[in-house]
């Protein structure tokens, strides 16, 4: 990738079987179709700068191949990634950028090895790109390009799936299980803030002065904007439980209708926000891009979840479409603003980090 070299750890069995049963799957749905499915072929991106090694490609005939490498091909109609927690964030999120940029790409699928669990992705108007979560309550998934329907649950009938992991690597946490009552408890009696995944407490203090300052500007911008109407703006200081209090987070900021804190000023606990603000950093890039953008989608009441980077001027936009379904965008360079149309405002992108400077 643009001069670099990655070598990701060999495929576990269970990997590989997913694989398998996807190629086998998607050879049933294409019959008779001008497609060719391939699963040992290097894709060409932007240009000659990175060739990669995705899981499936479906090509829509006749294959495109470089010249100068045979294997490599550069026109995938649909992608389809199996992830881990030891390879799976890296493709699920920086290659999803990588992939986005292919003129003949309609489709990207992100399977999870550790639950029967997608992501579906598929390119929208505007060239946006829309997000279906597809748990496993849902069996067949249409898909537009392909004018049929698929089968996660055939895809991942083999699969023998084990717990999901708690968090990703860069946290430690402490020693022992928990509920969430223990919780609440023994984050009140802590001087960090602590996040709850399932049974397991680590904390998640220590961001890092451009980091601070991020969140800071955003939030006074966000407070402007919204000063007057029926929404009040919370930063870093209240957390928000997901999934039943199976997990509780400290997003960055958070906006949410003032009639849900109404009488509460000593509220520790948000849960009804409606926007989401996290900063990225590179030890909390696979948990905002992860398990924190799964649970925070499945909470009702949220319509917009926005991650900012503190190392480039770009901000990753996910807006609420209908039921299950969310469009992603990102700023361009020389954006000046971003209309968020949930709650009608322009946010201005340079206002979120008024105070850094970029190399």
């Amino acid at each position: 990738q643009q001069g670099d070299f990655f070598v990701y750890p060999d495929r576990s069995p269970d990997h590989k079987q997913i694989v398998q049963d996807t190629v086998i799957h998607f050879e049933n749905a294409l019959d008779n179709r001008k497609y060719d499915i391939l699963h040992t072929n290097q894709l060409v991106v932007d240009d000659r700068n990175c060739f990669l090694w995705p899981d499936v490609m479906v090509v829509h005939d006749p294959v495109e191949k470089d010249q100068h490498i045979p294997t490599a091909i550069s026109n995938p109609t649909l992608i389809i990634e199996v992830f881990s927690s030891l390879t799976g964030y890296h493709d699920f999120f920086s290659r999803f950028d990588l992939f986005s940029s292919i003129a003949s790409l309609r489709t990207m699928i992100f399977l999870d090895w550790h639950r029967p669990h997608a992501y579906v992705y598929e390119q929208g108007e505007l060239e946006n790109w829309t997000l279906r979560p597809v748990d496993s309550k849902t069996d067949w998934v249409y898909l537009e390009f392909l004018g049929n329907e698929i089968s996660l649950k055939e895809i991942c009938a083999r699969q023998r799936y084990g717990d999901l992991p708690f968090a990703p690597l860069e946290y430690t946490p402490l020693q022992g299980e928990f509920t969430f009552a223990e919780y609440i408890e023994l984050e009140r009696r802590s001087p960090e803030r602590m996040e709850f995944h399932d049974g397991r407490v680590f904390s998640v203090s220590g961001a890092g002065n451009r980091h601070s300052r991020i969140v800071t500007d955003t939030t006074l911008h966000l407070g402007r904007l919204t000063e007057g109407t029926e929404y009040e703006v919370f930063f870093i200081e209240l957390k928000v439980p997901a999934e039943g209090y199976r997990y509780c987070f400290y997003p960055d900021v958070l906006l949410v209708r003032s009639r849900d804190v109404e009488g509460d000023r000593n509220v520790e606990m948000i849960e009804t926000p409606c926007l989401i603000i996290n900063v990225l950093s590179e030890r909390s890039r696979r948990y905002d891009l992860g398990i924190k953008l799964d649970q925070f989608q499945s909470i009702p009441t949220i319509h917009t979840y926005i991650l900012i980077e503190q190392d480039q001027r770009k901000l990753h936009i996910y807006e609420q479409q209908g039921v299950n379904q969310w469009s992603i965008y990102w700023t361009e360079p020389d954006a000046k603003t971003i209309h968020l149309q949930h709650i009608e405002i322009e946010l201005d992108v340079d206002q979120n980090n008024s105070e850094v400077k970029f190399e």
